[in-house]
């Protein structure tokens, strides 16, 4: 009798489950094997055209009743999954996160033949027959593993013991470089390195920490469908005073001891200019001191306090010497008094300057600044997000420097401007589309440069049109010079990027030891999550700006059409860090 025709002693609920699970399977294996034919034209891997047979294949056999043959098809697709994702994580050097890479390639084949497999034994067999016991340890098997590899790869600290003789390792010329008492920008100074030299909270006595105050802003989203907040501040400490802003631009002054909000400044943003926005966020606040002894905290007047009301008053703050500046969603720039939270009038227009000018914004939002600005020779370097993957005209990437204390414009740095100070004609606006800088700015003032690292051109996973210059700016580490804008190098750490590796952390800077005439190298996190370093002194010996340590190496080109291919035209590596190979070992890097 045929193996279809015998009276199946499950319900037939579980047929019909195994007729979905096992169609699902067969769309999966045919678009997976139509994908698979352009892999294998482009001299890629077989697994997905393979995979895809072995899932149509075993659909066809359950839908004309060769069960037996259509569950060990499906099966096969598995294991073959199993193998090609085993030697894809063992090629790139079975990385710390490699359990949740074998999820990710694993899951869903894995989640749709089971289901069928059960659904099938669940069919065929008598309840409580062994069978059905051992589908069900099976599937909690599936459930509990999973859950035991993250509790296993899960970051731990160490214990309390092991850290109780544990002191602060500070390194050598660390109060040259790092913050130290006061936090004045989003990384600890402008060099990004956030790290802080002050000693008396350390690795030993941490977990004796007790919580001594809360500030809760009261900022909620006004709107929980359309707009999403994100808690990304990073607090400034400048003076006697902590200061903190929130998604929607508010800006608190904290007194560090108690917490008490000793000023509040909300720029009233339209919350339909948030919209726009995956999440609306303000990173951190810039702060500014002129140096004017008429700042200081010593020759600020204040009216007397009132006993049990408040507390001493300052009457003209710091009269604007001392500054922080908040960029809005809806494309502003205010300046506050640092110590009286009130705007300075002398900045802008009556405080504020116009960051929409010269965008030809075609909606509110849709560009703007949300990791503040950074303050450096003077100036207040702006970059700004672009909403992604909507448009390839999409709003410039246009990086501004204001005058700190006027709020006039400097210059503006763009892929596609070649003069930075070149002021825009009567109508004209920025480029469009060209890569932008969304991320925090980092500056060295000794250097005399500003360092950007950019993400992205418009519409980010498509390519076609782009020009050089675009292509050079994008996902690339960019020097500045402070005074004028015009670019003293960059480093492009992705050719041709088409898979938004945006630069998405602040560049850190670094002063090391070397053997060669240019030291001080720039280190920058990308998305793909490799450090990359590169010189940032000029090179005595070519009278260059040097990025010495890289190489770049002719990467496999699918077609002859590069700029539509999916592949780079070039890598960037370092000759001094040996390479993986494909099979996890190292091999020292060439350079062509």
């Amino acid at each position: 009798m045929h193996e279809d025709e015998r009276v199946a002693p499950g319900h037939r609920i579980w047929h019909w489950l195994y007729l979905l699970f096992s169609s699902l399977c067969g769309l999966l294996g045919l678009a997976t094997a139509v994908l698979g034919v352009r892999v294998v034209l482009l001299g890629g891997t077989v697994y997905f055209l393979l995979a895809g047979l072995l899932l149509v294949a075993g659909a066809v056999c359950v839908l004309l009743r060769k069960h037996r043959l259509g569950v060990g098809l499906l099966i096969a697709a598995v294991l073959v999954t199993l193998a090609w994702s085993l030697l894809e994580i063992g090629g790139k050097g079975w990385l710390p996160a490699w359990g949740f890479d074998l999820a990710a390639r694993m899951g869903l084949v894995t989640a749709l033949v089971f289901g069928a497999v059960l659904a099938w034994l669940f069919w065929h067999t008598r309840p409580g027959s062994v069978w059905r016991r051992a589908s069900i340890a099976a599937l909690l098997a599936m459930i509990v593993m999973p859950a035991a590899l993250v509790a296993a790869m899960w970051e731990r600290t160490q214990s309390p013991a092991e850290n109780a003789n544990r002191q602060p390792l500070l390194p050598a010329g660390a109060e040259l470089l790092d913050a130290g008492g006061e936090w004045t920008a989003f990384g600890g100074t402008n060099l990004g390195r956030r790290y802080s030299t002050l000693a008396q909270i350390h690795t030993g006595n941490v977990r004796d920490l007790q919580e001594a105050w809360t500030f809760r802003s009261g900022d909620f989203t006004p709107d929980e469908g359309r707009i999403f907040y994100s808690s990304q501040n990073t607090p400034l400490k400048a003076g006697d005073l902590l200061y903190t802003c929130t998604a929607s631009s508010q800006v608190y002054a904290l007194d560090p001891a108690t917490g008490e909000a000793l000023w509040h400044f909300d720029p009233q943003v339209p919350p339909r200019t948030m919209e726009s926005l995956f999440s609306a966020a303000c990173r951190a606040v810039a702060y500014f001191d002129d140096g004017d002894p008429r700042g200081s905290t010593q020759a600020i007047l204040r009216a007397p306090a009132v006993p049990g009301v408040f507390g001493p008053v300052p009457r003209g703050g710091s009269n604007c010497h001392r500054r922080v500046y908040v960029a809005t969603p809806d494309g502003r720039l205010t300046a506050l008094d640092a110590v009286g939270g009130f705007p300075c009038r002398e900045f802008g227009d009556g405080g504020t300057v116009d960051l929409t000018e010269g965008m030809g914004l075609r909606e509110l939002g849709f560009a703007s600044n949300t990791s503040g600005a950074t303050v450096a020779g003077g100036l207040l370097i702006v970059g700004q997000q672009v909403s992604d993957n909507q448009r390839r005209d999409a709003p410039s990437g246009v990086v501004r420097a204001y005058d700190a204390r006027t709020g006039e414009l400097r210059w503006a740095w763009d892929a596609l401007r070649p003069d930075p100070q070149a002021a825009l004609a009567p109508g004209e606006i920025y480029p469009r589309g060209t890569p932008n800088v969304w991320n925090v700015i980092s500056a060295d003032e000794t250097l005399g440069l500003a360092f950007l690292g950019t993400g992205n051109p418009g519409a980010d996973h498509w390519g076609g049109n782009r020009t050089e210059e675009e292509d050079r700016f994008t996902a690339a580490i960019v020097a500045v010079d402070l005074a004028t804008g015009a670019t003293r190098w960059s480093f492009t750490t992705v050719q041709h990027d088409l898979w938004d590796y945006d630069l998405g952390a602040q560049p850190m800077w670094s002063t090391c030891r070397s053997t060669a005439s240019c030291a001080a190298p720039s280190c920058k996190a990308p998305r793909q999550a490799t450090c990359f370093c590169s010189m940032q002194q000029p090179d005595s010996r070519c009278g260059q700006w040097s990025s010495d340590p890289f190489r770049r190496r002719a990467a496999c080109q699918a077609n002859a059409c590069p700029r539509l291919s999916r592949s780079p035209r070039s890598s960037p590596t370092w000759a001094g860090c040996p390479e993986r190979g494909p099979n996890g070992s190292t091999a020292g890097t060439s350079g062509d």
